[in-house]
């Protein structure tokens, strides 16, 4: 990695929360602690909780210290920063500290940008994720809250199974299985209530 902030920010739009992360800050993930910056109130510097790669294929992880990718392992914890890709064959499965899983077909590459506790010890986790390439169906724990960048919209759940299909530079598919989500580009916000719901292809910010 450069050592910049450019791959950990999220798209949001220009009425969004005050509450919700504008970016996250892997390079300072000390003490069990990391930096988070937010809409309209500064920065929180928030406990996190890693999470762990419960199976894996064909896959790599790749940390943030540029020092290139390596072998995933079963059990491994992933930090913020940590970027997981998958071969055409290969697959994951990343757990997160509330129960909360992503499954990750091959051909993927996706980065845990951070799990943090929103607050207070008995806040919330909240989890932000990166997108670049693939298909991964992601399943979130009731009462969470989880953020999935792509690189043209990223989608807000809380407690809701979805899958998310990414080429080409854009999100091409978003497909809700149940829950509700919030799909938000650099321009506004909507909200996808129905199960089994479609959107297609998001390329205009």
């Amino acid at each position: 990695t450069s050592g910049t902030y450019a791959d950990f920010y999220v798209i949001r739009a220009p009425h969004d929360s005050v509450d919700l992360p504008v970016v996250v800050c892997p390079f300072h993930e000390g003490r069990n602690h990391g930096e988070q910056a937010f809409l309209g109130r500064g920065t929180g510097e928030y406990q996190v909780a890693p999470a762990t790669l419960s199976a894996a294929s064909g896959t790599t992880i790749e940390h943030p210290d540029g020092k290139g990718a390596s072998a995933a392992l079963v059990g491994m914890a992933l930090h913020g920063g940590d970027r997981v890709r998958t071969s055409g064959g290969g697959s994951a499965v990343l757990q997160f500290a509330d129960g909360s899983t992503a499954t990750v077909s091959g051909g993927s590459d996706v980065t845990v940008l951070q799990s943090f506790l929103d607050g207070a010890a008995t806040a919330p986790l909240y989890t932000v994720l990166r997108q670049d390439l693939g298909d991964i169906d992601y399943k979130v724990h009731s009462g969470s809250k989880f953020d999935v960048v792509t690189p043209t919209a990223t989608a807000s759940a809380r407690g809701t199974e979805f899958e998310i299909q990414v080429s080409g530079g854009a999100l091409q598919q978003f497909k809700l299985i149940s829950g509700k989500a919030v799909l938000t580009t650099l321009s506004r916000s909507a909200w996808v209530l129905n199960p089994m719901q479609v959107v297609g292809t998001i390329t205009n910010l």
